[in-house]
């Protein structure tokens, strides 16, 4: 089995270029919409939406445009980065809340978005962790 992509709700067109490309480094591949017909058959939504598509290496995240905050609940995804440092810098200098919690041996990292989605960050292999 291999993971084609993974879909996400954002709140603001805005978060397209200002948190998936600026922080994550995704880029834009795609952008179309999903018409009420299917956006009522597949999930249950009665209105159309923008979808837009965006990559970085092996991961496609499908990002489809809701007014609705993410209730966050256990939900994230976690992703291997170079320097999750400074993403996280990055990430904290455009507004974004980041969450680290020290631990022996290595501290957890996460990244929010505006809709409410998390992003756990880990060092790549053979990187210091912080």
């Amino acid at each position: 089995m291999k993971l084609q992509h993974i879909g996400l709700n954002i709140t603001e067109v805005s978060e397209v270029n200002h948190f998936y490309t600026n922080i994550l480094k995704c880029w834009p591949e795609n952008n179309f919409e999903l018409n009420e017909t299917l956006s009522e058959e597949v999930f249950q939504q009665k209105h159309a939406t923008q979808v837009f598509t965006v990559r970085n290496a092996d991961l496609v995240l499908e990002l489809f445009l809701s007014k609705e905050i993410n209730a966050q609940g256990f939900q994230h995804l976690c992703v291997s980065v170079c320097d999750r440092d400074h993403i996280a810098e990055k990430a904290r200098a455009y507004g974004y809340p980041v969450i680290r919690i020290a631990r022996e041996g290595n501290d957890l990292l996460f990244i929010r978005d505006k809709a409410g989605n998390m992003f756990e960050l880990k060092n790549q292999a053979g990187e210091n962790l912080s």
